[in-house]
């Protein structure tokens, strides 16, 4: 807690008339101020009092964060539900322990983090426990409140967000692993223009939403950019695989620009794995469930 007594005696010592002249401009001190507000929301820490101290007839107010929680985050690289997690945990500039989970060992950690579903993400802050990649995002969002924001202001506009997030996971992403199941050449061919065809309504989000900006969230990555951009590397790994070209210029040719830019983006670089990397684990996995099938 505050002690308002030691605030209230360091208040009557500034006033002295034997201190006043010998004091540093309380304006000089402001950058200083906003720097100790700044780090308190990255790390999502409380400011609890100020201190002040005495040292060569200066005084110097420092501003202590006390209890600032950890963040870690259970999951896989490759994982693009785990992407956006940390997508979104850079975009707010905050720091984190990444914790790499093998899903055909599932660690302690994740069975008690997450013991209804059992799956990754998963994010620990502090004694808090948060399950689900756009929920997750969510609460990053209202937690670390330092611009820029992930979700939209005005009300409408979240609305209008988390819609568009929803039909990414209820109506794109399906048929993303319905392509990956797919056998023949025809099948895929069809499910490739289901997909192509989904993102059509994208692409007119797209439009309306950036307002002519470079994201879905205009000037900055917002939520529906998190929430598309995290399956980015797979789509290239899907080229890679099967030849199969997903965002078509001619049909969404806003979308093909905003995928180079959010993969270029520095909130993004180093989350999402090259595609090379991806066709790698991808077909590791492939082998592991064939072995497992002819068992």
């Amino acid at each position: 807690m505050v002690n308002i007594k030691m605030l209230d005696e360091a208040e009557r010592f500034l006033l002295a008339k034997s201190v006043k002249d010998v004091l540093t401009e309380p304006e000089k001190l402001v950058d200083c101020h906003k720097i100790f507000q700044t780090k308190a929301k990255e790390v999502g820490g409380h400011i609890y009092g100020i201190v002040i101290h005495q040292s060569h007839n200066q005084f110097i107010k420092e501003y202590f964060v006390m209890e600032a929680n950890t963040v870690k985050v259970l999951g896989t690289q490759a994982s693009p539900f785990v992407n956006r997690v940390l997508i979104a945990l850079n975009v707010k500039s905050v720091d984190y322990e990444f914790i790499q989970e093998d899903m055909s060992n599932k660690s302690e950690l994740l069975l008690k983090s997450n013991p209804v579903h059992k799956k990754i993400p998963v994010l620990i802050h502090g004694d808090n426990t948060i399950c689900e990649s756009l929920i997750i995002v969510q609460y990053i969002d209202e937690t670390w409140i330092n611009a820029p924001s992930i979700l939209p202001s005005d009300p409408h506009d979240r609305a209008i967000a988390r819609f568009w997030a929803a039909y990414i996971d209820d109506k794109w992403l399906p048929l993303m692993s319905e392509l990956g199941k797919t056998q023949g050449e025809e099948a895929k061919l069809e499910v490739q223009e289901k997909l192509q065809e989904a993102l059509v309504p994208l692409e007119e989000a797209f439009v309306k939403c950036s307002k002519g900006k470079t994201f879905f969230g205009g000037d900055n990555i917002g939520y529906i950019d998190i929430a598309l951009g995290c399956i980015l590397g797979w789509i290239k790994a899907i080229r890679i695989m099967l030849g199969v070209e997903l965002f078509d210029v001619t049909k969404t040719p806003g979308l093909v620009n905003w995928a180079h830019r959010f993969l270029e983006d520095k909130a993004v670089k180093d989350v999402i794995l090259e595609p090379e990397k991806l066709v790698e684990i991808l077909k590791l996995h492939l082998a592991k469930r064939e072995v497992a099938n002819a068992n």
